[in-house]
């Protein structure tokens, strides 16, 4: 508790196999990841996606083109997210990708003295 992170970089393809093993049927959420394109991912039962059946399983399957940050994914079924079924999901940004205070140097030389 918390479940491991995952990592992955800008505009990975993830593909995610989650066995359920709990008596009852569940589903992960990725919080925060929109799901343009692959809505039946999205983890909110009954909504967006069929409920893993208890002894059954789902692979997960989505591209993070365009996202980067810091998320969580978590069990979106009765209390099993305050039961721990939760964890750390981190999507580093492109190495091509602006940086957010990078402006704020006047050249590059003041901004290679900040680093």
């Amino acid at each position: 508790m918390p479940g491991p992170l995952i990592e992955a970089d800008e505009g990975d393809d993830f593909e995610i196999f989650v066995k359920n093993d709990l008596p009852v049927k569940n589903t992960i959420h990725w919080h925060g990841v929109l799901q343009r394109g692959t809505p039946q991912v999205d983890g909110v039962p009954g909504v967006t996606q069929y409920h893993i059946q208890p002894g059954g399983n789902f692979t997960y399957r989505f591209s993070v083109v365009g996202k980067y940050g810091f998320y969580w994914y978590h069990s979106h079924f009765r209390a099993y997210y305050n039961d721990a079924i939760r964890g750390p999901l981190l999507i580093r940004p492109s190495p091509s990708r602006r940086r957010p205070f990078e402006s704020l140097a006047r050249n590059a030389m003041e901004w290679t003295q900040l680093l």
